[in-house]
């Protein structure tokens, strides 16, 4: 995730946080009509909690657990799929599968 997000940064925007900010606001006003580029925030956000979960996962109980996996797969759906065109949006398609049944394979009854 983090490789990801330097990569697009270094790439595409060229370390420009309003580069960033731009472009996002235009793709969200294509898939949705509303002009934002608060996705930006959205993913440093999300940096911030896969760097958090990643350190904190093996303490964690199981229902925090599918929080934590719930918030990634919203956040991967939405760059993977939502956001994306042509052969990219299917490769999104199939690895939102391949985690849904990922995860239903792996469900049990959560303790609280």
């Amino acid at each position: 995730m983090v490789a990801h997000v330097a990569w697009a940064f270094a790439a595409v925007h060229g370390w420009s946080h309003a580069s960033a900010v731009e472009t996002t606001a235009r793709q969200v006003e294509s898939v949705t009509g509303w002009r934002s580029g608060g996705g930006v925030w959205a993913n440093y956000a999300f940096v911030l909690a896969w760097l958090a979960a990643s350190w904190a996962w093996p303490r964690l109980k199981t229902p925090w657990r599918r929080l934590w996996w719930a918030v990634f797969f919203f956040m991967g759906f939405n760059g993977a799929v939502v956001f994306v065109h042509g052969p990219a949006r299917w490769l999104g398609i199939a690895w939102s599968v391949v985690a849904i049944v990922g995860l239903a394979r792996s469900w049990k009854p959560a303790s609280l």
